[in-house]
Order: structure tokens, then sequence, then C-alpha cells
């Protein structure tokens, strides 16, 4: 997958290309060029483990500050198209996350549960918050979190590393299980090679029931 068509990224304006391409240069090969009344900048580079989150991180900052500014991202055959500060994947779930709070709550469920929801987007800046309830909730003697992310809508990879701290700090006294059934921010697991080590499960009851058990998904 080492060719041009591999990774191209369509933008609006001038500035948010060059931005995005500013970005990406130590990445590999970057050409930037006007295609019909929009910018393209593409990319020639093989397949990495962090490279989609790299992009879509590039992008999604080219359109900071402008909620009406899009983007559409093909990588490998997939397709995310950006609005903003919010990014899906082949038209999937085209929600406003701009009406979803930002938001990190976590209850006790009893004999070492706990659930810890994450609403919105969750990113370099509100990781911080992430890690401190994820330790908040090892430090209470947690043997089992469930990370619900039914109610996120974008992870980037300073986030997936908080998820896989969390884990490798629970692993030698017990599991922890992370719901989602958005093909969106389970593809970005996916892609990155993370997924493995995680059990993935579509709703929180059945993480909950299988808690003592294996993955169901």
């Amino acid at each position: 997958m080492g060719n041009a068509d591999f990774l191209r990224i369509t933008v609006d304006e001038e500035r948010q290309a060059v931005t995005v391409a500013s970005e990406l240069t130590d990445v590999s090969e970057v050409d930037l060029h006007s295609e019909r009344d929009r910018w393209v900048v593409s990319l020639k580079a093989g397949h990495s483990d962090n490279l989609v989150v790299r992009v879509l991180d590039a992008v999604r900052r080219s359109l900071a500050g402008e909620p009406t500014a899009s983007a559409l991202v093909t990588i490998d055959g997939h397709d995310y198209h950006m609005h903003g500060r919010f990014v899906a994947m082949n038209h999937d779930l085209e929600r406003d996350a701009s009406a979803i709070a930002n938001g990190v709550r976590s209850e006790a469920l009893g004999e070492g549960i706990f659930v810890v929801s994450l609403a919105g987007e969750h990113d370099l800046y509100t990781a911080p918050k992430v890690q401190e309830e994820l330790r908040s909730v090892l430090a209470a003697g947690a043997r089992t979190i469930v990370v619900d992310l039914t109610e996120t809508t974008f992870v980037d990879s300073t986030m997936l590393h908080v998820l896989l701290s969390a884990r490798n700090e629970l692993r030698n006294r017990g599991r922890l299980l992370l719901v989602t059934n958005d093909a969106t921010v389970r593809r970005v697991f996916e892609i990155t090679g993370i997924d493995r080590f995680f059990d993935f499960y579509r709703s929180r009851q059945a993480a909950e029931a299988a808690r003592s058990t294996g993955p169901v998904s």
C-alpha cells in the first residue's frame, strides 16, 4: 500500500491544506494541489500503526475554530467525512458532536466493578481528566473497569494510550472492558492495531455479564 492514492485529504481552503501538509511531511512525501474548487493533499506512505490517527488529528486541527469547514479523508479505501470538530466514517452516525458534552463520569457497581462512561470527543485536551478518573477507580480497588464508549463520538491517539495504560495497570488483578457499537470508534482501535489488547462488547449489560468470562465480540 505505498501508492499516492492510499491517503488523500480534500479540504475547502488552501491554508487548511498547507496546515495538514506541514504536519505530515515527516511521514513521507506530500503532494499538495488544487482540484476543481478544493485543495487536495496526497501522501505517499505505507500503512503504519498510528497513521490514521495522526492524519485525523492533523485535519481536525486544521479545521479548528471553523464549524462550517469540511474535509474528506480517504485512507485505504475508507472515507472519513469531517465537519469542524466532528468526524464520521462512510456517513455513519452523523451526529452533532457539539450537542454532546465532553464528559467523564464513573459509578461503582460493587464487588470491585466500576463503570467509567465517556461522552463526546476525547483527545489530548480531555485525556488528563479521563486518566485521573481511571486512576481514581483503580485506587478505589477496581478489579473490573467497564469503559462505556456508547456516547463517545471521537477518540484520538492520546486517548488510546490512556486506555491502554489503564488496561496494563489492571492486568495483574482484573480486566478493562470496552463498550461500543459505533463502527467509527471501533475502527480507530482496529486500524492502529490496539484492538488486540482489549475486549469489546456491544452493550454495557453484555460487558457486565461477561466480566468473569471472555469477550463476546
